[in-house]
C-alpha cells in the first residue's frame, strides 16, 4: 500500500484516471479502493473537472460522512439520496492539482487547508467555515 491507496487487490486496481473526475473508487478506514460503478451511485454527477479531496469523517456519535473536493467546491456525499450536497457555502475556493486539499479530523470536527485557500472546519452539519486568523 502506497499513501493510503490500496493498490495490491487485483482487480480492484484503481485506474490512474480515476482520480482526475473522483469516479470509480471509495474511501473506507482512510483507504482508497476502486469501485466500479461509483459513478451511477452519484447521480449529481462529478466534482468538477478534477478532484482535490476525497476523505471519510466520522464524528463522535459513529456518523461517517464522506466528503470530496474540487477546485471550487466542497461536498458530502448523501448516500440515501446518491447525491454530493455542497457545504461550500460562501467560501471562494480556487483549489489547484499542485496544492489539494490536506484533511484530518481534531475533537469531532473536519479540517481542510491547502496553500491557495487557507484553513478551513466543518462539523458536520451546515457549511464549511474559515478559521479566524487564517488567509
Amino acid at each position: 500500500m502506497e499513501q493510503g491507496v490500496n493498490t495490491k487487490n487485483k482487480p480492484w486496481v484503481i485506474d490512474p484516471r480515476a482520480w482526475l473526475v473522483m469516479n470509480q473508487m471509495r474511501i473506507q478506514g482512510k483507504q482508497v479502493t476502486a469501485f466500479p460503478g461509483w459513478a451511477s451511485i452519484l447521480a449529481s454527477g462529478a466534482v468538477g473537472t478534477f478532484g482535490t479531496m476525497l476523505e471519510e469523517f466520522i464524528d463522535a456519535a459513529a456518523t461517517t460522512f464522506i466528503v470530496a473536493g474540487g477546485p471550487t467546491k466542497v461536498w458530502r456525499y448523501d448516500a440515501v439520496n446518491r447525491l454530493l450536497v455542497d457545504i461550500t457555502g460562501l467560501a471562494v475556493l480556487s483549489t489547484s492539482r499542485d496544492e489539494p486539499w490536506s484533511a484530518f479530523t481534531y475533537k469531532d470536527e473536519f479540517y481542510h487547508v491547502n496553500k491557495n485557500d487557507g484553513f478551513y472546519k466543518w462539523t458536520g452539519v451546515g457549511n464549511i467555515a474559515v478559521l479566524g486568523g487564517t488567509p
